[in-house]
């Protein structure tokens, strides 16, 4: 026979003391913290600071925590001196706004990038190599996924995903798109670079943004490493870049596991020369300065 058990709900455990003493300093910080967090989304989002903003700070902040420390033993709390190099970081931010170039009356080219997805290494091998490089010359679009989240994560999303309205960001519905691409940011950041304009989507709405996306750039790459014809996103991929209008060119880059023919196949009926093949050996990687020079065109169209 199985005797029951009753639970004592009248029974408590104690809270250690010790514990929340420990608790309380990042109870206190949690609310300035996060007001100081939402004043640097705003100000990414207003382009008054930067990504690189952002990083110079952080490892300078993490370069002179290990002398602060090693000074309180002898200066107590004005060991927060050893932090006055950072005030050098908003001057300079400052200076830079002042005297930066001012931004050309020409429209920048914009690049469009697609690639198989779940092939996380290989995205951010091109991210890394080949999208920093052309973030110095022009924009870069997207649709969002986990194998780029790390690389096209900024301050902007972070607090927006803290805050709980990271929902907010996803495209619903079509109608949601032009209020999404209204949203993008091309102009450069002080420093020069361009920043990375993603969308989020679901599984109803990314053809309909793919074909907005595809509207709005010159230059596409595409990454078809590792392809099979069975994908068939980059196939109805392929055939949208087929059929537009204003693209300039579509680089493509593949490897001995890509079945070209059949993503040669999906692009038939494309205008000569706009699909450039790129194919990487089966022990060498191709160089970024391969493909930038693929990606840039002699004459991009502007609209």
């Amino acid at each position: 026979m199985f005797q029951p058990v009753y639970l004592d709900h009248t029974a408590s455990t104690p809270l250690d003391p010790a514990a929340l003493f420990a608790m309380l300093p990042w109870l206190i910080a949690w609310w300035p913290a996060r007001a100081l967090g939402r004043w640097l989304a705003g100000a990414y989002r207003e382009r008054r600071i930067s990504e690189l903003f952002y990083l110079f700070t952080a490892v300078w902040t993490i370069a002179l925590v290990g002398p602060a420390l090693g000074a309180m033993g002898d200066l107590g709390w004005g060991a927060v001196v050893c932090f006055a190099p950072l005030l050098w970081i908003p001057l300079g931010a400052t200076l830079m706004r002042r005297f930066a170039a001012p931004a050309s009356a020409s429209k920048p080219p914009t690049l469009l990038i697609l690639r198989v997805f779940q092939q996380d290494a290989n995205a951010q091998a091109i991210f890394d190599r080949v999208i920093e490089r052309w973030r110095l010359s022009g924009n870069t679009v997207l649709i969002a996924g986990t194998d780029l989240a790390d690389r096209t994560i900024d301050a902007d999303d972070v607090f927006t995903f803290l805050d709980g309205r990271l929902a907010e960001r996803f495209i619903a519905q079509e109608s949601d798109i032009e209020s999404r691409l209204q949203q993008f940011e091309f102009q450069p950041d002080v420093e020069g670079r361009y920043r990375v304009n993603e969308c989020y989507c679901h599984d109803n709405t990314w053809q309909q943004a793919l074909a907005r996306l595809v509207g709005i750039s010159d230059v596409v790459l595409m990454d078809l490493r590792n392809f099979k014809a069975r994908n068939a996103g980059c196939i109805h991929e392929l055939g949208v870049l087929a059929k537009a209008q204003n693209l300039a060119r579509v680089v493509i880059q593949t490897n001995h596991e890509t079945e070209r023919a059949a993503a040669q196949a999906a692009a038939a009926g494309a205008p000569e020369g706009r699909f450039v093949w790129l194919a990487e050996d089966e022990k060498t990687s191709l160089q970024p300065g391969e493909v930038l020079a693929a990606l840039f065109p002699p004459n991009p169209p502007r609209h």
